[in-house]
């Protein structure tokens, strides 16, 4: 019985080992997907800010202003923010661009 015993233990610790695989590969696409949040905050927030800058207005005004300009042109609050962001252009504002002064 000891043979039949030893494979039993040998399965049970392969069952276990891939458990512990399938949830470290779980834990590592959560740590990824907070990762990829945290990073679109950022860059919305950093928008926020150049039109907070831009316009002389509140944190509140900049942020709808994102908000309106994302759903006016169809596109993600990311996608606007990260526009904004690498370009200086806030596209889809009433159809026009707008850009720095100057």
């Amino acid at each position: 019985m000891g043979d039949f015993d030893d494979s039993m233990n040998i399965r049970d610790d392969r069952m276990s080992l891939e458990h512990i695989l399938q949830r470290l590969r779980e834990l590592n696409e959560t740590l990824s997907e907070q990762a990829d949040s945290a990073q679109r905050r950022n860059v919305i927030g950093h928008a926020t800010g150049i039109l907070m800058e831009r316009y002389a207005i509140g944190a509140e005004e900049a942020h709808a202003l994102l908000v309106t300009t994302s759903n006016r042109s169809h596109s993600t609050l990311g996608h606007v923010a990260a526009t904004l962001v690498t370009s200086g252009q806030l596209r889809g504002l009433d159809g026009r661009r707008t850009g720095p002064a100057g």
